[in-house]
């Protein structure tokens, strides 16, 4: 993940005398980047999480400073450090107390410290972290797609927290918006949130990019602690992207790196399926029939399985406007009950009737117990393949 305020600040005043006087709640804040700003203006291309630097130089007395806080806090910036000297005497009581009141860390440096020589050890140690999260992400992809060669990465994951023979579970996540994939700098929002979000896991925590999915990987988080993890994650997502749909997966529990594999293919079954399903979080063990359905890694099989099954019934009403496979699908939904299907149809009674004997006696469908079960399972994989799950 990211790097934190703390991470960041670690020994700042041992080395540079860079002291934090406010705003001690927000130092848990993750980093994106570094900026010197000396205009009145917070410029615009501030994406959020971003630290800030200034002298003040720009500047005259202190009244400013508040107002440049809050413009900071409203483009997303975490954190201020004021350069203390000709152009920024004081920091001002009222000021400390907006910071603390706002959770905003407010950080003050002697003059004498050149700033370059901060914003270029900071800038450091952000590249550093991420070039460590790539490691550990890098070494999870090779687990979950080359596990004939786990050896090979184990060193490096439990270098960094992550140990064999200790509990895994994973979670994936999938974000849409009126049916669309999301993407581009949005997906990388949603991603840094969720970040943030993890900061409060007491354990060693990846969460790397797959495909479609952000994947989060724990070290010694089993399925029940990730899944309490997930309901967190889906509250306070949704509260920050309230036209965003989550699908959240979970894996079953796993004891170190050599199932990883198959951990990986629970969790994208169970994401799929809550996407299906309209669920935000669903476990691998609670998608029932879907398991079997998402194990067969051939279309192409569940594509013959259809034609075998209700494709008979779908080029009928193809070809003859009628819609005798969504009244089929409305009687088992309804277990049998004429009265229901009629009610939810909008139809007579007759009418489902006449229907339902055309279905049995023209096309064929004996509606026994085999078949009903073989319909069920044609109808799922239906809607699977009609999602492009």
């Amino acid at each position: 993940m990211a790097i934190t305020l703390s991470r960041l600040f670690a020994n700042s005043e041992k080395n540079y005398n860079i002291k934090l006087i406010a705003g001690q709640s927000g130092m848990k804040s993750l980093v994106r980047w570094v900026h010197m700003v000396e205009d009145s203006e917070v410029p615009g291309f501030l994406h959020g999480n971003e630290l800030i630097l200034t002298t003040g130089i720009a500047h005259t007395g202190t009244d400013w400073i508040v107002d440049f806080v809050k413009s900071l806090l409203n483009h997303g910036a975490i954190g201020l450090v004021l350069n203390v000297g000709p152009y920024i005497k004081n920091v001002p009581r009222y000021v400390v107390n907006y910071c603390d009141e706002n959770e905003f860390p407010l950080f003050i440096v002697p003059w004498e410290i050149h700033l370059i020589d901060v914003t270029y050890d900071f800038c450091h140690r952000i590249i550093a972290n991420e070039e460590n999260e790539t490691s550990i992400a890098a070494a999870f992809r090779n687990l979950i797609f080359s596990p004939e060669n786990k050896d090979a990465y184990a060193g490096t994951l439990d270098r960094r927290g992550f140990h064999n023979y200790v509990e895994y579970s994973l979670l994936l996540l999938q974000a849409g918006n009126n049916g669309s994939v999301i993407s581009g700098e949005d997906w990388q929002s949603i991603r840094f949130e969720l970040e943030s979000i993890m900061t409060s896991a007491e354990k060693p925590i990846c969460i790397f990019n797959q495909e479609n999915y952000l994947v989060i990987a724990g070290s010694g988080i089993n399925s029940t602690q990730m899944e309490n993890h997930a309901v967190i994650v889906s509250q306070e997502l949704s509260v920050r992207f309230e036209a965003v749909q989550f699908y959240i997966g979970i894996s079953d529990t796993i004891i170190g790196y050599g199932g990883m594999q198959a951990c990986y293919k629970q969790a994208v079954t169970a994401s799929n399926t809550a996407r299906l399903l309209e669920k935000t979080i669903l476990k691998y063990q609670d998608t029932g029939i879907y398991k079997l359905i998402f194990a067969v890694e051939d279309a192409g099989i569940l594509k013959r399985y259809l034609n075998d099954t209700i494709n008979k019934i779908m080029n009928y009403d193809a070809s003859h406007s009628t819609d005798y496979l969504n009244t089929l699908k409305c009687y088992l939904e309804n277990n049998g009950s004429i009265q229901k299907v009629s009610a939810q149809m909008n139809v007579h009674r007759n009418t489902v009737n006449y229907k339902m004997k055309m279905i049995r006696e023209y096309l064929g469908i004996k509606l026994d117990y085999d078949e009903i079960a073989r319909l069920w399972l044609a109808f799922n994989i239906k809607e699977i393949l009609e999602n492009n799950l």
